[in-house]
């Protein structure tokens, strides 16, 4: 029959164990900075960080290399580009003919969050590719009063 005496007595038996178990892990973690603090103990573990080092650049790499990789960052250059020359598209509107248009707030999320996976290069590149598009894009598009559209009103509609 257990008593209260014989629940304390295995509660101190537990917490020695922890105890030796703490003073143990204690122990080899002086042990791994002692040896770290010997020379040719500092040689492997340069060595093995090096190895890490080499092998964290093999497997990126071998990822900018993959067909995946190079999908996902055509599909972000082509959705980058076609929403900044919307937003230069709807910027001209809006100082043109004084009417208040953005992109909705999906498509500036979705703006922000390549802008943030962009390196500095990428963007630079990109934001040339929206100009480039945004200058190529029809002219005329909302302009009423070309001689053109002039003479087509006037054709269509005789008054």
């Amino acid at each position: 029959m257990l008593t209260w005496s014989s629940g304390i007595g295995r509660e101190s038996s537990i917490r020695k164990k922890f105890q030796d178990r703490k003073e143990g892990l204690e122990r080899r973690k002086q042990d791994i900075i002692n040896a770290l603090a010997l020379p040719f103990m500092r040689g492997k573990a340069l060595f093995r960080a090096a190895v890490r080092t080499v092998v964290a650049q093999i497997k990126d790499t071998r990822w900018r290399n993959s067909w995946c990789y190079i999908q996902q960052r055509r599909d972000n250059r082509k959705t980058y580009v076609r929403l900044v020359a919307k937003q230069l598209e709807l910027a001209e509107i809006k100082t043109i003919w004084n009417v208040k248009v953005s992109l909705t707030p999906d498509e500036i999320q979705q703006l922000q969050n390549i802008t943030r996976e962009l390196s500095q290069g990428d963007w630079a590149y990109y934001q040339s590719l929206a100009r480039l598009q945004h200058r190529s894009a029809w002219v005329h598009a909302y302009v009423l009063s070309c001689a053109t559209t002039e003479l087509f009103f006037n054709a269509m509609f005789p008054f």
